[in-house]
């Protein structure tokens, strides 16, 4: 029965991610390759504003990046396969910049020290 119960957990969550994808399809605007987002096997995983880490002369702070900053607000959505830069618009709408493939990131571990 915990077997049953866990198939259609796991089926759920699927059809979860799958529509979060297609939303994101739809909410996407800008110029993008057809497939961009709507292949087989790919999966929504995670999405958020990315934040820039700076050292003010002070501890280290995390700060979004934005007009202050000189650039634009961006908007990560992290998916199975890759990963697509965009800036937030009114509505839920997103403005497409990019698309990484995660195949040709690497994630590496910085420390940064304060100056104190």
């Amino acid at each position: 029965m915990q077997q049953t119960g866990d198939y259609i957990n796991e089926k759920k969550r699927q059809s979860e991610q799958l529509q979060k994808l297609f939303t994101v399809d739809q909410a996407m605007t800008g110029n993008f390759p057809t497939g961009t987002f709507i292949v087989p096997g790919r999966l929504w995983v995670k999405e958020g504003e990315l934040l820039a880490m700076r050292i003010d002369g002070k501890p280290l702070s995390a700060k979004p990046i934005g007009k202050k900053e000189g650039g634009k607000p961006l908007f990560i959505h992290l998916f199975t396969d890759i990963l697509v830069v965009s800036t937030p618009k009114p509505k839920g709408r997103f403005k497409y910049l990019m698309a990484l493939r995660l195949d040709d990131l690497a994630v590496q571990e910085v420390h940064l020290l304060s100056r104190e």
